[in-house]
């Protein structure tokens, strides 16, 4: 009877924010890059051929899109999940318990890592994520360190092993 009450004492307990990040603005450089590229070349049209107002107008909703995207997309890593909420006009959140997570991998391109970026992915035993992804976020040493040890933390309270058959 002491264990169940252990049991139920575990899965009672109040989940806590570890840590929360938004991805960092360089993931969207391409977008960037592209809607500068277009304000720039409908000028350089413009002065030739008089276009309308509105066509240097555009490429800025395609600016203010990508800043959006990235100030809408959050990662958390809570006491017992790791969520994704992502989403301009219609939010979505995507959620994965701890336990879930079977391996980890940190990985630093080029462009990330001049700006002291990295992409995590995790391995999941999850049928609907089998990858979750984070990306362009900073410190992702201590993130990926974290997400394990709460990832381990989870599973002993919980009483979970994990079992590879082949």
């Amino acid at each position: 009877m002491d264990q169940l009450s252990e049991i139920l004492s575990v899965n009672n307990q109040q989940e806590k924010n570890i840590w929360e990040d938004n991805p960092s603005h360089v993931s969207m450089v391409g977008g960037y890059f592209i809607s500068v590229a277009l304000v720039l070349a409908l000028g350089l049209l413009n002065h030739f051929f008089n276009l309308p107002l509105y066509f240097l107008v555009m490429p800025f909703f395609l600016l203010i899109w990508c800043y959006l995207v990235i100030k809408c997309s959050k990662y958390t890593l809570t006491s017992q999940r790791l969520k994704y909420t992502y989403g301009v006009l219609n939010q979505k959140e995507d959620q994965m318990e701890l336990y879930r997570i079977k391996d980890y991998r940190l990985e630093k391109p080029l462009y990330l890592r001049v700006f002291g970026l990295s992409n995590i992915y995790v391995d999941t035993s999850d049928r609907t994520c089998p990858v979750f992804g984070i990306f362009a976020v900073e410190n992702g040493e201590k993130v990926i360190e974290e997400i394990r040890r709460n990832v381990e933390r989870r599973r002993e309270e919980r009483f979970i092993r994990e079992l590879d058959v082949n």
